[in-house]
């Protein structure tokens, strides 16, 4: 697998896997989430299209945000 970090102005950024785009904050408007990046990449490499390892990734997230992670629930 080959992946780039493409560094852009104005603190955008996109991630491309063998010349296509797998993240990009500016067409997101967010930051990747933990280990988002890494799932797709992984999913990725095992063979699934880039629809299904985003849906791969949104069914494996956590509830709740960064924040009521390290809070805890209250």
């Amino acid at each position: 697998m080959d992946a780039e970090l493409v560094r852009l102005s104005g603190g955008v950024f996109e991630i491309y896997r063998d010349g296509e785009a797998v993240y990009s904050k500016k067409g997101t408007g967010k930051f990747p989430a933990d280990r988002e990046v890494v799932t797709l990449l992984r999913e990725l490499e095992a063979g699934k299209t880039l629809a299904d390892a985003r849906a791969a990734f949104a069914a494996s997230k956590p509830q709740g945000g960064f924040l009521k992670r390290l809070l805890g629930a209250r």
